[in-house]
């Protein structure tokens, strides 16, 4: 693909504009290659992708593991169980993640995938859920007005997502004082900047108290040399070694603990059912006394949440252990037998 090829008005944009130029070549090349050579093309994208995709789903259909992770990390990657992390049953645990391409993923992986899905007995709704976002990520134009240069600050942390539509700040997390919202995957730095700025008695923004929000800005604004560095300062990692490798083996590795579609969901029905229960009291005038089937599925749904409350002040409790990461999971995994 030659990124060098544009018009006046994109060479102008791509400066201000994130990969305009990028999306843009991509694009046009997909449709050139196709309306040239559609046969070939077809037939050599379903080789590299559509075989491939299909021989890992086979094998990692029936992993719960496999199951947990959400839909854009299997729509983005091919998903590669690592046989050198499995449960007593032999599924793998983790997995290594393998980007795919990203002109013909959605059509030619992602898709097929979700077409597998409902071959095997899931509904097409819950299959094909999120497949429009695959598409904007393989098809869709920078935005200019909210894919810039200043983006990251004005509008991915004031809607709490990145610029693939990931949250920044997990839902679990959001309830936390700014300077506790953080994981076993947060740079040592950002977690010292958030202590200092909590410690300053002036209203700071909560970006610059946020160990997570600091280290989306810090990755986003420092490129390579942030992605390589702000793992190794995570403080979770024993050993010069492990603390080289640990960059790496985040880029390549996806973990359900912390890649998890089931939390998307249960955090995305949780809202349904807030809206649902409220929206009944009003419109039908409940009295306070009176519990409705709206609010009975709200409080059980609140119980989990609270569960799930018990399960992240564990998680933080052992990244402020001196225990490092593996072991960190590895706690976390026995007590409660995932």
């Amino acid at each position: 693909m030659n990124f060098a090829r544009s018009g006046p008005l994109t060479k102008m944009a791509d400066s201000w504009v994130m990969y305009l130029n990028a999306s843009m070549q991509g694009l046009d090349k997909t449709v050139r290659t196709l309306k040239a050579h559609p046969v070939r093309t077809l037939r050599r994208t379903a080789e590299m992708l559509a075989g491939p995709t299909v021989l890992l789903w086979l094998l990692n259909k029936d992993n719960l593991h496999y199951q947990d992770l959400n839909e854009r990390t299997k729509d983005t990657y091919f998903i590669i169980p690592n046989l050198a992390d499995r449960d007593e049953s032999g599924n793998a645990k983790t997995f290594i993640k393998l980007p795919k391409s990203r002109e013909w993923g959605a059509i030619m992986s992602a898709t097929v995938e979700r077409g597998a899905r409902v071959l095997d007995g899931e509904s097409p709704e819950e299959a094909f859920r999120g497949l429009e976002d695959a598409f904007m990520d393989s098809y869709g134009l920078s935005n200019p007005g909210t894919e810039n240069a200043l983006a990251p600050l004005y509008y991915n942390l004031a809607t709490n997502k990145d610029f693939a539509g990931r949250t920044i700040v997990p839902q679990r997390m959001q309830d936390l004082e700014p300077q506790y919202q953080y994981d076993y995957t947060t740079s040592g730095i950002s977690k010292w900047i958030g202590e200092k700025a909590a410690e300053i008695p002036l209203p700071l923004p909560d970006f610059v108290k946020s160990p997570m929000q600091m280290d989306y800005l810090l990755d986003q604004y420092t490129g390579f040399v942030g992605d390589m560095v702000l793992p190794m300062t995570s403080g979770t990692n024993k050993g010069i070694l492990e603390t080289l490798m640990s960059p790496l083996e985040r880029s390549f590795t996806a973990n359900p603990l912390y890649s998890s579609g089931v939390t998307d969901r249960f955090y995305d029905e949780l809202d349904k059912a807030t809206v649902a229960a409220r929206t009944r009291n009003f419109a039908e005038d409940v009295p306070a006394a009176l519990q409705t089937p709206e609010e009975i599925y709200l409080r059980e749904m609140n119980r989990a949440q609270a569960s799930m409350g018990e399960l992240r002040d564990e998680e933080h409790l052992l990244n402020q252990a001196d225990i490092n990461t593996k072991e960190t999971m590895k706690a976390l995994r026995e007590k409660h037998g995932l």
